[in-house]
């Protein structure tokens, strides 16, 4: 673009006139930018036309993908009408983007949508699954790139295209069974020369370019059938970069981490991008009734933490990918508060008797002096600003109160309050913060002082030899840390382990403790992989123990006097925390009324979810807990 500018281009009309001269059914027609090839005087400007369409016509167009950055709007992009002001990235795009002989017509957000509506922006945000999934090809523009980017791209194509002796073929990338591919020998070998083809510098700087990390990027990469990503004027396929991700990750897992630095945490967050795109791939295929996608808030919290400048987009920018047979509704409505959508997209999982969302509220994962939960929202509601936090498990692992129908009381007049039916199983007492700091989960603990772990061994083995399950008290200790081998975490790595085998492997770690205070350096492959898995699960965890002498794992905030209940109809234990019944949590989408206010003498907070060695598995069926079933009311 030129430097300067005439008076008439200055006087031309706003945005907003543009728009008004081209309306739409927001909730069912879109704009469509049609972008013009350079032309003189000045090729360097960026000229288009806007058209509209009717998505029920099935209009050819490609969709753009790209980062916004900051909302700073130095450029121009001029219409018929008049000229919009775009970001510097934008412009950046388009001009690369441009064919040198006739229009190429896309649809871009930030321009096709006019951002100053919020009643547009909703309907349209609500049509982006039918936007993506209809266009002929999306174009993901990751920005000018430079020679390291450049150089990144290379290493991609040419792993890519040897992807077959990593034991990774076409068939495979399609069918979403890449981490159930065999490794054997042949694939072993030509693994082991893969540090020798990367440039892990290269690659970093590949990876930390913002379009990776941006929320609205999975649902743009996971819905079209064909995706090209754009670096300048270089380009990559979409599935090359897949099959690089899963050749790297083929390589940390089965031979070592890669010398020359750790790679960019974006490149885990790619394999967390493929993985959801494959399982909607194959839904939408029906090649195999078993590769359905998980439910919307399963995906929310696996993408948690990308970036998204407003946070109600932490649902709204994943509402494409929302099952077309979850019957739950979330209307998009860019007029609400961020508290009112985040307890809505809760409330309507729980009114479907829906329990896994309570799996990823709570205040134990949040520092009470630093956290920035938002007070103005119930704990049973997650905050989807915090940071992400590993599930328990996303399986059938766990069973400890399945046997029932979740029991649950929601309405308006009890609101914010929520109520759950459940058993208390115990209460956590004992000297919590002799294994860990307020500031220091299991994980750090297992790094950096495992000393601590054989100490607390030695205590609780010393008061008590056997386990209140019959079990030796430190068998119980032992299978408590690494939540009995049940969890996602350690079948990857140790599989399912036969008692006799994880003893030994105990055994080899703490004799390494004992004499060397360390628990680098183990002997045995599977006692590495034993302390690997007891990190994985112990990250932003607790030990803690009842008062009936139960072992259990919970959030890092765990607190002494903490209520540990089974709810019916949930896979795992939680954490409550009880509260002065005469506090009040306001509810954003009910006017404050004190009068006749629902205040049940015991009220809770929800800390989070829990192990419990020896409640895992439905005993709280026995007569002697139902009898003491009971309503706890949660705010």
């Amino acid at each position: 673009m030129s430097s300067e500018t005439s008076s008439n281009e200055e006087d031309r009309v706003s945005s907003t006139a543009s728009y008004s001269e081209l309306p739409i059914d927001p909730k069912s027609e879109i704009r469509i930018l049609e972008l013009l090839p350079p032309a003189s005087p000045d090729p360097t400007e960026i000229h288009c036309n806007l058209t509209t369409a009717r998505l029920a016509d099935k209009p050819s167009y490609e969709a753009l993908s790209y980062a916004w950055g900051d909302p700073v709007f130095p450029e121009k992009m001029y219409l018929p009408t008049g000229y919009l002001a775009i970001t510097s990235n934008l412009a950046a795009a388009l001009r690369q983007l441009r064919l040198p002989n006739r229009p190429r017509r896309l649809w871009v957000d930030a321009v096709c949508i006019n951002q100053m509506d919020d009643n547009e922006k909703g309907h349209q945000v609500m049509l982006m699954a039918q936007i993506f999934s209809a266009t002929t090809r999306a174009v993901g523009w990751l920005g000018d790139g430079n020679a390291e980017t450049e150089a990144a791209i290379d290493i991609i194509k040419e792993l890519a295209s040897k992807a077959w002796r990593f034991g990774i073929t076409d068939s495979e990338l399609d069918s979403g069974r890449l981490w159930n591919t065999i490794t054997g020998a042949g694939v072993k070998k030509a693994l082991r020369g893969v540090a020798d083809q990367v440039d892990v510098q290269a690659l970093n700087a590949f990876l930390n370019q913002p379009w990776f990390s941006r929320l609205w990027v999975v649902q743009e990469a996971c819905l079209p059938s064909k995706m090209i990503l754009c670096n300048g004027s270089n380009t990559l396929n979409w599935n090359d970069l897949l099959a690089t991700s899963y050749i790297i990750l083929k390589y940390i897992i089965n031979i070592q981490s890669f010398p020359g630095g750790k790679f960019n945490p974006n490149f885990a967050t790619v394999a967390l991008l493929a993985a959801t795109q494959q399982k909607f791939a194959l839904a939408r295929s029906g090649r195999r009734t078993d590769a359905k996608p998980g439910d919307l808030h399963a995906v929310v919290q696996t993408h948690r933490d990308r970036a998204c400048s407003n946070p109600v987009d932490k649902i709204y920018g994943l509402l494409g990918l929302k099952k077309a047979d979850e019957l739950i509704e979330v209307v998009v409505d860019y007029g609400r508060s961020i508290e009112e959508v985040y307890q809505a997209f809760t409330l309507a999982y729980l009114q479907k008797s829906n329990m896994p969302i309570l799996h990823y509220a709570g205040i134990g994962y949040t520092d009470p002096l630093h956290g920035h939960r938002s007070g103005k929202l119930p704990t049973w509601a997650t905050d989807w600003r915090s940071g992400k936090f590993a599930k328990l498990s996303d399986g059938n692992a766990f069973n400890a109160g399945t046997n029932f129908s979740p029991g649950l009381q929601i309405d308006q007049i009890t609101l914010p309050l929520i109520g759950v039916a459940g058993v208390q199983i115990g209460m956590v007492v004992g000297e919590i913060s002799t294994l860990t700091s307020e500031s220091e989960s299991l994980r750090e603990i297992w790094e950096n002082y495992p000393e601590r772990i054989m100490s607390i061994k030695r205590r609780v083995t010393e008061s008590r030899k056997l386990y209140p399950t019959g079990e030796v008290t430190g068998d119980a200790f032992s299978r408590t840390l690494v939540l009995d081998f049940r969890s996602a975490s350690t079948e990857i790595w140790v599989g399912k382990l036969r008692e006799k085998e994880s003893q030994a492997l105990w055994t080899e770690i703490e004799h390494a403790i004992k004499s060397k205070g360390t628990i680098t350096g183990l002997w045995s492959s599977g006692a590495n992989y034993l302390r690997t898995a007891a990190g994985l699960v112990s990250v932003d965890r607790n030990f803690f123990i009842t008062e009936s002498g139960y072992f259990g794992m919970g959030p890092l905030y765990t607190k002494l006097g903490d209520v540990v209940v089974v709810f019916d109809g949930d896979k795992t234990p939680f954490l409550l925390r009880q509260t002065m019944s005469d506090e009040h949590t306001v509810d954003p989408n009910i006017e404050e009324n004190t009068e006749g206010r629902f205040s049940p003498d015991e009220q809770y907070e929800l800390v989070g979810e829990c192990y419990v060695h020896g409640f895992m598995d439905n005993e709280v069926a026995a007569p002697e807990w139902r009898a003491k079933k009971q309503t706890f009311w949660i705010r």
